[in-house]
């Protein structure tokens, strides 16, 4: 919204398709299988199935159906690698359908499916693709100031939340950048106070069930990236109370 805000003022008009007078039913079709197909092409066959071949060639790998269905991955260099050139393909694609003032809106876009692709699963990405898409819908259907007005208030608050989501995934990748967490979560701070009345045994320690109540480091984990040695487990996986990278 910014974004067209900016060339709005610029003087700038950026060229669309010819979506006015097509059939109505032809417009949704068009939507949904675009959601569902520009997914699969995007980011299963651009990040699945490279990240499928690597970690088959390296004799690591996950169950087959986290490669075409996505979800349970970490951003690790190759996971990043093919998250950026997918992004660049599904933003290339809109070019000559619409302009180059398109690029830009469709990178970041492609940055926020590919993610959720490889966190979430492939079903995310489609419907946050198929919620975009379908954004002005309502519109065609149900004409009128009402609709218009009901629809304008939908999209404000969309904004607000994702402007709000924006800072906070914005903090983490400066934090994972440079190395550690500039906004950690919460639920991961821990209070000097805590630790110093607290006895530690490591005996006792259960890192399975990811046990939070022991001393960080006293199953002898340190982080390759910043050296903490403070972790919690989950979904099978170190993460570094540091700086946040996920240590397999």
């Amino acid at each position: 919204v910014i974004y067209y805000l900016i060339l709005s003022a610029a003087g700038i008009t950026p060229r669309t398709p010819e979506l006015e007078g097509r059939e109505l039913w032809k417009l949704l079709y068009g939507f949904a299988s675009a959601s569902v197909w520009e997914e699969i092409v995007s980011r299963m066959l651009l990040i699945g199935i490279p990240l499928l071949i690597i970690d088959k060639a390296r004799r690591r790998g996950r169950s087959l159906k986290n490669y075409f269905l996505g979800g349970n991955f970490s951003l690790g260099k190759f996971e990043i690698t093919f998250l950026i050139i997918s992004s660049i393909f599904f933003s290339s694609a809109h070019f000559f359908s619409w302009d180059a003032f398109k690029l830009l809106p469709t990178f970041v876009a492609g940055l926020a499916l590919g993610y959720l692709f490889l966190t979430q699963g492939i079903y995310a990405s489609i419907m946050l693709h198929f919620m975009v898409d379908y954004l002005s819908i309502p519109t065609e259907v149900f004409s009128g100031l009402t609709s218009l007005i009901l629809m304008g208030l939908i999209i404000f608050a969309w904004v607000a939340v994702g402007f709000l989501y924006f800072i906070n995934y914005t903090a983490k990748a400066i934090g994972f950048l440079i190395g550690r967490k500039i906004w950690p979560d919460s639920i991961t701070v821990e209070k000097e106070e805590d630790k110093s009345s607290t006895i530690y045994n490591p005996a006792q320690m259960d890192i399975r069930h990811g046990d939070q109540q022991n001393r960080p480091g006293s199953f002898g984990f340190a982080c390759p990236y910043c050296g903490y040695t403070g972790a919690r487990y989950r979904d099978g996986r170190f993460e570094c109370l540091r700086c946040g990278r996920i240590i397999n």
